[in-house]
């Protein structure tokens, strides 16, 4: 990407922005099921699965979104105890009128049955799924993430939503309130939470800005885009990327890819 394109992924870079990111990212996964065999990472990444490029249908055509969906958070005891106390806060965003036609609005990866099948004794997983979408109007990527309660699917509410993540987070439950806001989501139409889009684009201008000796990270240009706008955006859910690890499971790996490309137009060269 060079000037601008370094700062913004149009909507045409998507797709393929996208299917590099989730491709490095099961790269980082390692064979071992934790992330790159356990190397760097808070444990909440060392346990998450695997990005998935999902397709969805508007108006405006076919449209490409990121899914990291089910990843647990431990949680030990539910941390609202019975029924739904005075003074929480987000219950009137995620109440859901009963019916058969919400029901079935809701089926799938935003359903609200129970996995009864993550809670392990007496304790409490919660249980979160994340969206990446590309926003035309800053021509950035867009989290979006939403969370509910393993054991009868309740939808958690922003509080709960703060605690859980400054248990893996280096930011507190307050820090995350202020960065945290509750958006709806533009492919599901349904009320989940984000983070502010606007600071964004600099953020990544200055991630993105070439520097003397440079950082270290030769990656492909949307790789590059996407890891370090994972890397600013992923530390407030504990699942960032830890900078090392980048650099030696997939610089390395894009290297082995170079090596071959070369070998291969020389010998093409050789025998024309």
């Amino acid at each position: 990407m060079e000037g601008r394109r370094e700062v913004v992924v149009t909507e045409e870079e998507w797709p393929n922005a996208a299917v590099a990111f989730a491709r490095a990212w099961s790269v980082l996964l390692g064979k071992g099921g934790g992330m790159a065999g356990g190397r760097g990472g808070s444990a909440l990444l060392k346990s998450a699965g695997r990005w998935e490029v999902r397709g969805s249908r508007t108006l405006g055509g076919e449209v490409q979104y990121l899914c990291l969906e089910r990843v647990a958070v431990a949680v030990g005891e539910d941390s609202r105890g019975e029924g739904i106390g005075e003074g929480s806060t987000g219950v009137e965003l995620w109440e859901v009128e009963e019916s058969d036609d919400d029901e079935e609005a809701l089926a799938g990866p935003t359903t609200l049955q129970p996995p009864a099948s993550r809670d392990s004794g007496t304790g409490v997983v919660h249980l979160y799924d994340f969206h990446v979408v590309h926003n035309p109007s800053y021509q950035v990527p867009e989290v979006f993430f939403f969370g509910r309660c393993g054991r009868d699917g309740r939808v958690l509410n922003f509080e709960e939503v703060a605690r859980d993540f400054s248990l893996h987070a280096p930011y507190s439950q307050e820090d995350l309130s202020s960065v945290f806001v509750p958006k709806e989501h533009p492919l599901l139409l349904l009320p989940w939470y984000g983070t502010h889009l606007c600071e964004t684009p600099g953020l990544l201008r200055a991630m993105l800005a070439p520097r003397e000796g440079g950082c270290g990270l030769h990656l492909e240009p949307e790789l590059r885009y996407m890891v370090s706008w994972w890397s600013a955006i992923g530390k407030h859910f504990g699942l960032g990327l830890p900078l090392e690890l980048v650099k030696d499971s997939l610089a390395s790996q894009q290297d082995v890819v170079r090596e071959k490309s070369v070998t291969r137009a020389e010998r093409a060269d050789i025998n024309p």
